[in-house]
């Protein structure tokens, strides 16, 4: 008995299994970034999100720049946090004047892929009151500029792109912009999702100065110049 199929039939029918509650793994997309929120409807959207009473009193903080932030930094590579009205002034030192500083929705990455020329991720927010489980198809249009479709479960459309918003379960695209400061400790990270499975590259610094943080990037530069002087 052998096993035979139609390859003019390329309409598949398969299920993603996720494990509930997930197990956090580090996310394809990584920086800090402003966006820009395309919804179909108002209720979609990313909105600010007050959990009840704070630990002291909140100051009369001088806001003069108030934007939408999502970020992924190198202390928790497996979150994304989303603030929709984040303040973005800052002192005479280069850093943030608000003294809230938690963001309004924290996004935990499960997993991602690539299938169909499209890259794939899937999301948990144990908050979300649609569902906690989200997939999204990303892509990277620049150098410092991303769009994320997302939609409203963890299946996504297999027609949807990046940039769908209006296409029956989708709701929301994103239209982000690198904008990395002085003191964030966010630096730009992608990954397409072609192989998921390989491991990133990691140097271990057994050895440096206190309070001084160097972004990997730096080792990562660093370790290329040393590898092509030794080359040559």
């Amino acid at each position: 008995m052998s096993f035979t199929f139609n390859r003019d039939i390329i309409d598949w029918k398969y299920e993603v299994l996720i494990q509930n509650p997930p197990t956090p793994y580090p996310c394809p997309v990584g920086g800090r970034y402003n966006f820009v929120q395309h919804a179909d409807k108002e209720n979609e959207k990313y909105q600010t999100r007050i959990r009840g009473v704070t630990q002291k009193p909140r100051v009369q903080v001088d806001c003069r720049i108030v934007v939408s932030e999502m970020k992924s930094c190198s202390n928790d590579l497996t979150k994304i946090f989303v603030d929709a009205e984040y303040c973005e002034t800052v002192d005479y030192r280069g850093r943030p004047i608000g003294e809230y500083d938690v963001s309004d929705h924290e996004l935990t990455c499960v997993g991602f892929w690539m299938e169909d020329y499209k890259s794939y991720l899937v999301t948990w927010d144990e908050e979300d009151a649609i569902s906690s489980f989200r997939c999204w198809v990303y892509e990277r249009a620049s150098w410092t500029t991303l769009h994320m479709s997302r939609a409203q479960n963890a299946r996504c459309n297999k027609k949807q792109e990046a940039l769908d918003y209006q296409m029956a379960g989708t709701g929301l695209m994103l239209e982000m912009i690198e904008n990395e400061r002085l003191f964030d400790n966010c630096p730009q990270r992608f990954d397409s999702g072609v192989n998921p499975y390989k491991l990133p590259n990691t140097i271990w610094v057994l050895n440096t100065a206190a309070g001084v943080r160097v972004s990997h990037w730096i080792y990562s530069l660093t370790l290329a110049v040393i590898c092509l002087l030794v080359l040559r």
